[in-house]
């Protein structure tokens, strides 16, 4: 079939394909949802003029134009806020329909070779697929370069020397791959050098040395598919690995921050009586938190917990009775949550649990609820032969944000749960999410 042949058999066919696409997109589970959105819908109205363009350049083999031309148009839905697996399940529902459509009219086009016009859609599809990845993945590396050296450079201070210069080193070396990446001509030779990290970095224990160690032989494995997947031009699996590599990059880097907060905190004074982190503590820790959530997209959870009826266990039987089941309870919760996670007494009978990463809030909840039911079950001894047991109500929040909050924000959320929990019997754990994204 020659060319303009072709041109004209496509023009056709994606004439009859477009009459319905829009009603088609409309209950397509995918897409829907964003023809509410005009300029979507009006870049779909007109996908079909570039599809129709495009085809022409694809047929005259002139790839350097049309790659520019799927890039610019790609970067329109980019811009519009359509993720690019929304994007590319329009390109996949367009070649679908297209091909749905000359199999329903296979016998207007028997004087065709219909085997060569089909190499022929699927080889300009896949070229569309390909660089509209490479679109995206452009786009991507711009607004992720900047979050990394705005966040994680933010979270460390230069007098932390070694980890600073250590974090540094590494963040060029990711800015150069990501350029690398971006760039089609450039070239990218390097291995992440941890150059014994044991050593860079004294505070790091051997086993800590060892994971941070085979995260980054990991990212070495990621790099060196991602550069032959570049020299292949294969950008669709480049753009999954490169998700990969960003996640890879992302755990090392907040690992190192957690790691430094913990060497903080130890330096902390602690309250005399629960030997938990105070109140004053709270609010540089959980800035630090917060930016290692939205670093790493990982949620962080916040409780509000408070010991019940605990005015009635000192009147009836003294401050000392009241000290026990406070260090009772400290003692519990400590037991009960990670190395990563911090407790604070927060004032009184309050505290307050930082959980530094959480996957969403029925595990919030479940760990609130197994500290609730522990503290239930826990009888404490308050005078001699005579022993308690007591209640706690507990507020849980499932944070989620996309720049940092007030921790006033945060405590107070927490709070209001807390006392919905009392109110509505008392012992009992209430969770919700709290989203700024």
């Amino acid at each position: 079939m020659k060319e303009d042949r072709q041109k004209e058999l496509f023009e056709i066919i994606l004439n009859k394909t477009y009459k319905n696409l829009i009603e088609k997109l409309k209950i397509n589970s995918y897409t829907k949802n964003f023809l509410k959105n005009k300029d979507f819908k009006f870049l779909i109205m007109n996908y079909k003029n570039f599809l129709n363009k495009n085809f022409e350049l694809f047929l005259n083999c002139n790839f350097s134009e049309l790659k520019n031309e799927i890039i610019a148009y790609t970067q329109k839905f980019d811009n519009n806020g359509i993720e690019y697996s929304s994007y590319l399940e329009v390109i996949n529902f367009v070649e679908l329909s297209f091909l749905k459509s000359i199999f329903e009219n296979i016998n207007d086009y028997s004087f065709c070779n219909l085997e060569s016009f089909f190499i022929k859609i699927n080889e300009f599809f896949n070229f569309i697929r390909n660089y509209s990845a490479l679109s995206y993945l452009q786009d991507c590396i711009d607004r992720e370069k900047l979050l990394l050296s705005e966040y994680i450079l933010g979270t460390i201070r230069e007098n932390d020397k070694e980890l600073f210069n250590y974090i540094n080193y590494f963040l060029n070396l990711t800015d150069n791959f990501l350029n690398f990446i971006k760039n089609e001509d450039l070239k990218f030779n390097e291995k992440i050098n941890l150059f014994n990290i044991k050593h860079r970095i004294n505070s790091i224990e051997e086993k800590e040395a060892e994971k941070l160690t085979s995260l980054l032989d990991n990212l070495n494995y990621i790099i060196e598919q991602i550069i032959k997947l570049k020299k292949e031009k294969n950008y669709l699996l480049l753009i999954e690995k490169y998700n990969e590599f960003m996640k890879n990059s992302l755990i090392f880097l907040s690992f190192i921050i957690t790691h430094l907060a913990m060497v903080e905190i130890k330096k902390l004074k602690l309250d005399p009586l629960t030997k938990t982190l105070t109140r004053t503590n709270l609010e540089s820790l959980i800035l630090g938190i917060e930016d290692i959530s939205i670093i790493s997209n990982m949620p962080f959870g916040l409780a509000f917990l408070d010991i019940d009826n605990f005015k009635r266990i000192n009147d009836t039987y003294g401050h000392l009775a009241g000290d026990e089941v406070l260090k009772k309870v400290a003692e519990i919760i400590k037991n009960k949550i990670r190395l990563s996670d911090y407790l604070f007494r927060y004032g009184g009978e309050e505290f307050v649990i930082v959980f530094s990463a959480i996957k969403d809030t029925e595990t919030l909840k479940e760990k609130l609820d197994e500290i609730r039911k522990t503290i239930a079950s826990t009888f404490i001894d308050v005078e001699k032969e005579q022993k308690i047991n007591i209640t706690v109500s507990i507020g849980g929040i499932l944070v989620k944000l996309s720049k940092r909050m007030p921790i006033k924000n945060l405590i107070e959320k927490a709070d209001e749960l807390m006392y919905k929990a009392k109110k509505s019997g008392k012992n009992k754990v209430i969770v919700d999410e709290y989203c700024k994204i």
